[in-house]
């Protein structure tokens, strides 16, 4: 009876992770869809738009990924001398040195905020921190699997940044920046075009 029981339980998890799946799946696919459908009249508050920028999608929720230090260590060094004063009593005089050594940089989430992708431009307005990415600037795009991370080299800046999601929900980074880059070099069409190309492919990983 426990045996069956147990193979019960991982059965119906199984199909609860599943069902859970593919409801994300179907949030994906209707914000595909909602882009599709609103491509050229997303707003953007508090940007201001630039001649011929067109906010192509946003994202409410995501992390700001940098490279920073993780504090710093002291190496000391004990060069002690001992001298004697008398029989079995000694004095130790201790040596003193060393340095202060930064730790080596690690990659963070420093921030979470709001992110709006332009045909233009990536912009990312945290509660610390504000960063911009021009597409004409971008020297480098690394996504990971799905999107869920974006790193991005652009010039002028010796390090290099991106952006995470941190809500399940939502669309991830990679997919939002591919459409807006799709505006960048094809217009408004290629675009919607991809949206929904991105909306059937969800729909029929779901199915």
């Amino acid at each position: 009876f426990l045996v069956v029981g147990l193979g019960f339980l991982i059965w119906w998890r199984r199909g609860e992770k599943a069902s859970n799946n593919k409801a994300q799946l179907a949030r994906m696919a209707d914000q595909c869809d909602a882009i599709f459908a609103n491509m050229g009249s997303v707003s953007a508050p508090g940007l201001a738009l630039k001649t011929g920028e067109v906010a192509v999608a946003q994202l409410s929720q995501a992390g700001l990924l940098e490279f920073v230090s993780n504090g710093s260590s002291y190496q000391g060094m004990n060069n002690g001398v001992g001298i004697r004063i008398t029989n079995g009593i000694s004095w130790n005089v201790s040596g003193s040195g060393g340095q202060l050594t930064k730790n080596p940089e690690v990659e963070q989430i420093v921030d979470s905020g709001t992110v709006i992708f332009t045909n233009k431009r990536i912009l990312f307005a945290g509660t610390k921190y504000t960063r911009e990415w021009a597409f004409d600037k971008m020297v480098n795009v690394q996504t990971s699997a799905n999107g869920a991370t974006v790193h991005m080299n652009v010039t002028g800046q010796s390090k290099v940044s991106g952006l995470t999601y941190t809500n399940a929900s939502q669309l991830t980074p990679g997919i939002l920046l591919s459409v807006a880059q799709a505006y960048a070099t094809g217009g408004q069409s290629a675009a919607a075009e991809l949206a929904r190309t991105y909306a059937s492919q969800f729909r029929a990983i779901q199915a």
